[in-house]
């Protein structure tokens, strides 16, 4: 259901694209109406050159400069068309859409907002975000020109301190699984940009993601994942409310300012029940100077801070590249769901071509390796040998390179899992979470492993754990898989409360959660609401590929038994290649 924000964009949308500049454009219209479908459906995140060239404009070859091209010459002339369209027919328009430059994620903005209740007259213009919050302009975007004019490193501190003080908080409830940590667990939020008239940019995150994963691998601290600490990027929320949503004890909040040459870097710890800054850094730093040595400085300050073991030393890494990260981030996005074998074997072109470009770049490698297996456990490997011996030897070479590169772990557990070698298949992904104790997807993997494995009660302190530490992100398994943990440990009602926790969130699903959720009401007594889930859903044909799968995975076959025995009451037919087994 939308929110008074999502169908305001939408009616917004509709009266521009209905517009006489819009009926002979198209490429522009599809441009304009994908981006902003993106952003509503909360992946905007993911608006890059090259995705928006792939879904857009059937580009798909990350070699081929024209690729990422087309997407920044197109998106001039669509934001000529807005600024033509707003000055003529729309120029009524209470609510108008642009694209600032320097990005493709839109942005909305209320004209005229007394003719709507749910928008505060006092905030005029205002931003609308797409689940319908005003959100008011934040200190460093109000003060940017003066930021950018003194560039001192006090007059930055300062700015951050008040940013975290002075800020009202719009953020929608959210209710994450109880958290009850005994170690510190901190909430790193992307860094922002300090440049004039430049937009959040890939080497902010960059910077942010080598920091989570620096911090990830203290034993004695958690770290929440990026994909729910971005949450908060376009929102307005204090420190404190920021500790409260997320369940964390500190928030790290900072920005940067770049030249050519030149990286100023400003970073502070807060804690989060008070708000106040415990700890800050600056960094200035040359760009070609080894990235690893930024993120030790930080590292070793928050844990000498925190009372946190001596933290380990970041691998050698090159520098923060931009484009390289840009290319790797756009690769990575590409490889969920794993289940696409499009978007895969997108990923994998975009790996090879770092690859080829950096071949010290060990993330690349592991990324490589990871879509590798993805297309084995997945089932759309058109050459499993060949997918397999990949996977391996860019396992291999990812950990030479790094051995704390958890992805690579993760991969070549999967490969194990797809032979159904389940005790290494467990060996694996335990290292994944040994050298990144807070990546929460391998964390979920390991669960749904052991479980297959025959460790059910091993599973469930995981895949909470891959809850606590990614509790916003909507689109992740992490919800149904608890959920079929509970069903095997015979816990029903638990089972039926975690998957339609992921169905409220939008999360995946898939057929084999809706019939994990139908025996789980069957447990419970609750039979009709069963029929009535399995209706239309073809339960009682034998073309029962789920079957199969769960069957497979299993170490402890009666486990499957378990499941059927639920479903077959409903009508559910056993697949007959499984009958007699």
């Amino acid at each position: 259901m939308q929110g008074t924000g999502d169908k305001l964009i939408s009616e917004a949308l509709e009266k521009v694209l209905a517009s006489a500049l819009f009926a002979d454009v198209p490429r522009l219209s599809r441009f304009l109406e994908f981006v902003i479908s993106e952003t509503l459906a909360g992946r905007g995140e993911r608006l890059k050159g090259f995705v928006i060239a792939c879904e857009v404009f059937d580009k798909n070859d990350p070699s081929d400069a024209q690729t990422t091209t087309i997407v920044r010459v197109e998106a001039g002339r669509l934001r000529r068309r807005l600024t033509d369209y707003y000055e003529g027919e729309g120029d009524a328009d209470k609510l108008r859409i642009s694209i600032p430059k320097g990005g493709y994620r839109p942005v909305f903005e209320q004209i005229d907002n007394t003719q709507n209740p749910a928008v505060e007259a006092s905030q005029e213009p205002s931003k609308l975000t797409p689940n319908g919050e005003n959100v008011q302009q934040t200190f460093l975007q109000r003060n940017v020109v003066a930021l950018c004019l003194t560039a001192l490193v006090a007059a930055l501190v300062i700015g951050i301190i008040y940013y975290a003080g002075n800020e009202s908080s719009t953020v929608n409830p959210v209710s994450p699984s109880a958290a009850i940590f005994t170690t510190p667990v901190i909430a790193i939020l992307p860094l922002e940009t300090f440049n004039e008239n430049q937009q959040h940019t890939g080497l902010g995150l960059a910077i942010t993601e080598s920091l989570i994963a620096a911090l990830s691998k203290h034993s004695d601290l958690h770290v929440m994942a990026l994909s729910s600490s971005d949450y908060f990027r376009s929102r307005v929320a204090s420190v404190k409310d920021i500790g409260r949503e997320m369940q964390v004890s500190h928030v790290i909040k900072g920005g940067y300012s770049s030249t050519q040459d030149r990286l100023h870097i400003t970073i502070a710890l807060h804690d989060a029940q008070s708000g106040y800054v415990i700890w800050s850094d600056n960094i200035e730093t040359d760009k070609s100077h080894n990235a690893a040595s930024v993120i030790d400085q930080v590292n070793l300050g928050i844990s000498r801070q925190l009372d946190l073991a001596p933290p380990k030393a970041a691998q050698p890494a090159s520098n923060f590249d931009q484009d390289r990260y840009a290319l790797y981030a756009q690769a990575r996005d590409l490889t969920h769901p794993p289940g696409n074998k499009l978007r895969v074997t997108l990923a994998l072109g975009i790996f090879d071509t770092l690859i080829n470009a950096y071949p010290d770049f060990a993330e690349a490698y592991a990324g490589a390796a990871y879509a590798h297996s993805a297309r084995i456990w997945w089932e759309h490997s058109d050459q499993l040998e060949d997918d397999a011996g990949k996977a391996q030897h860019y396992a291999a070479r990812a950990l030479e390179l790094d051995s704390n590169t958890g992805l690579a772990y993760l991969a070549l557990g999967i490969l194990k899992m797809a032979d159904r070698e389940r005790q290494e298949a467990v060996a694996y992904l335990q290292q994944a979470v040994d050298v990144q104790p807070s990546n929460s997807l391998a964390l979920s993997v390991l669960a749904m492993f052991k479980l297959w494995a025959g460790d059910s009660e091993g599973s469930v302190p995981l895949i909470e754990q891959a809850i606590r530490l990614d509790p916003l992100k909507p689109r992740t398994p992490y919800w149904n898989i608890l959920g079929v943990v509970q069903f095997h440990l015979g816990n029903y009602e638990e089972a039926i409360a975690a998957i339609q926790t992921n169905i409220g969130r939008g999360g995946p699903q898939p057929a084999t959660q809706i019939f994990y959720l139908a025996a789980s009401m069957v447990g419970m007594g609750r039979m009709e609401e069963a029929r009535q889930l399995l209706d239309g859903m073809n339960a009682g044909s034998e073309s029962t590929h789920w079957q199969s799968w769960v069957y497979d995975n299993f170490a402890d076959k009666s486990e499957f038994d378990h499941l059927m025995s639920m479903l077959e009451p409903l009508g559910v037919v056993r697949s007959t290649t499984l009958a007699n087994d």
